[in-house]
């Protein structure tokens, strides 16, 4: 659900774990881009930032948690 104006951003790779959040978060309403990282991408030092084992899936909060 993609539309630019979010607070919740989701990085994922199709089809696997971060299905789970899609489905949660589309069953409770909540609006999130997600966002599917290359495996370049991933092992990127400023994708590390946001997770510094380079592991999706990775939601990033409104406050700008990660978890």
């Amino acid at each position: 659900m993609a539309n630019g104006t979010t607070s919740y951003k989701l990085y994922g790779i199709p089809f696997l774990g971060s299905m789970a959040i899609e489905l949660l978060m589309e069953e409770a309403g909540i609006k999130y881009d997600i966002i599917f990282p290359t495996p370049e991408e991933r092992s990127s030092v400023e994708f590390k930032k946001i997770s510094p084992r380079g592991l999706v899936p990775v939601l990033i909060t409104q406050s700008g948690t990660q978890l």
